[in-house]
């Protein structure tokens, strides 16, 4: 019989590893984001101006909503994944089981 828990055995080992790494590479283009918006409005003579903050929340607020999809997404075929590898598994294992039991029968 299926378990879901069974594709906790399957998940890539390095799913963790490219999770952290898309999440360090977001940051650094937040950053550099942050920085060019900053530019922009010192040569517009706007820097530190309340429409400057809600700009710079809105790019922050587009930053995690941007980290939370692209989390979500290598999550999810990670789960897919392991699950497909598990349900694989649980199949080959019935049909070796059948075929034990119908070549002992005859």
């Amino acid at each position: 019989m299926y378990n879901p828990n069974m594709g906790a055995m399957y998940y890539n080992p390095y799913e963790e590893a490219v999770v952290q790494q898309t999440l360090t590479d977001l940051e650094r283009m937040g950053a550099q984001a942050d920085i060019s918006e900053r530019a922009r409005q010192v040569a517009a003579g706007a820097y530190g101006g309340s429409r400057g903050r809600l700009r710079q929340e809105d790019l922050r607020r587009q930053f995690g909503r941007g980290a939370t999809e692209a989390i979500a997404g290598i999550r999810r075929q990670g789960f897919s994944q392991a699950q497909q590898q598990a349900q694989k598994h649980l199949k080959n294992h019935n049909v070796d089981n059948y075929k034990r039991h119908n070549y002992l029968v005859t």
